[in-house]
């Protein structure tokens, strides 16, 4: 994506039968020091970067500010308006890790790029590197943000066994590495959906895609490579692969991805509700299948990441056979 120099809204107004269309700008955010934005410094230039824009209303802008210095960190506009900071480096408080007891005083030392996406609800959701005030990088750890509108929440944290961590037992943690997010899914409600990597008690390196409830921590939903019924996709003796990780989450709170198996199967999978439930898979006819009045039809590929649609219901592309002898 190109980089953006104006972050702008716009509502278009359509008269009945209007042959043309007024057009309403309203300047949100901007990098040039001519162009006012409220709660940066005025009169002078700003450099944006990581623009983010919510599909899903209330004007969700975010983005990341490099300069001026004083400004540096991730920005929001509220559903209200507001344009505010959450966070910054080397600050405790409002807009640090918002650790609490003896790490109270802890603050960010650095932050990742690539994040700000905004979930339905308006929270954001980045990785940082937090500590203590000058602490060396081996008193450091890495961990996955929510800003909830007022703070930010840890929901994840390297190195730990403990609630922030894994929890799939003792010894299980998050590598301390900046990548150690693999992929993630702003949902509402303050939960997030995350693929992460993870390391066992023996040193072993793996991945997992995770469920965060507020107050309850990380729930595993599936693990790569796993043969067990809580944590595999249920066909036959395959596990789940690395990739793809394409999830989705339906308006009624469902999350359906899209998956490959080490036994070269393919499809939609229901997940974090239980064991993970196969709803459309490839080389299978009948209710996992087509169904489009071939009783021979099924499915070969699957493309993209499924859309969630109203009622209930979810969309996705894929390709099918009539039946074994046609292309």
């Amino acid at each position: 994506m190109k980089k953006m120099r104006i972050a702008a809204l716009a509502a278009i107004a359509l008269a009945p039968c209007a042959q043309a269309q007024t057009v309403y700008w309203q300047v949100v955010a901007a990098e040039s020091s001519q162009i006012a934005t409220p709660n940066l410094p005025q009169g002078v230039s700003r450099d944006f970067t990581d623009v983010r824009l919510g599909d899903v209303g209330a004007g969700l802008v975010g983005f990341r500010v490099s300069s001026p210095s004083a400004s540096r960190g991730y920005w929001a506009r509220s559903a209200q308006g507001v344009l505010q900071p959450y966070v910054q480096l080397d600050v405790a408080g409002a807009l640090g890790p918002g650790r609490s007891g003896a790490e109270s005083g802890d603050v960010f030392h650095d932050y990742e790029s690539g994040w700000g996406s905004a979930g339905a609800d308006g929270m954001r959701y980045f990785v940082g590197q937090a500590g203590a005030p000058g602490a060396s990088s081996s008193g450091l750890s890495y961990g996955l943000w929510q800003w909830d509108g007022t703070r930010n929440v840890e929901l994840a944290r390297t190195l730990t066994d403990g609630p922030l961590g894994p929890n799939l037992g003792a010894g299980w943690v998050f590598p301390n590495s900046s990548s150690f997010v693999q992929g993630h899914l702003p949902t509402s409600a303050g939960t997030e959906l995350f693929s992460a990597r993870t390391t066992s008690p023996s040193g072993a390196s793996g991945t997992a895609t995770f469920k965060n409830v507020r107050g309850q921590g990380n729930q595993a939903c599936l693990i790569v490579g796993s043969t067990d019924p809580q944590y595999s996709p249920g066909l036959g003796s395959g596990t789940f692969q690395s990739s793809p990780w394409a999830v989705a989450t339906t308006p009624d709170g469902r999350y359906v991805g899209r998956f490959a198996t080490s036994n070269g199967r393919e499809g939609l999978w229901e997940i974090c509700d239980g064991s993970p439930r196969p709803l459309v898979v490839d080389e299978e006819t009948g209710a996992r299948g087509p169904d489009i009045g071939i009783a021979t039809a099924y499915f070969t590929s699957f493309y993209g990441n499924p859309l969630p649609g109203a009622n209930g219901t979810l969309y996705f592309v894929a390709s099918l056979r009539a039946d074994s002898g046609s292309t």
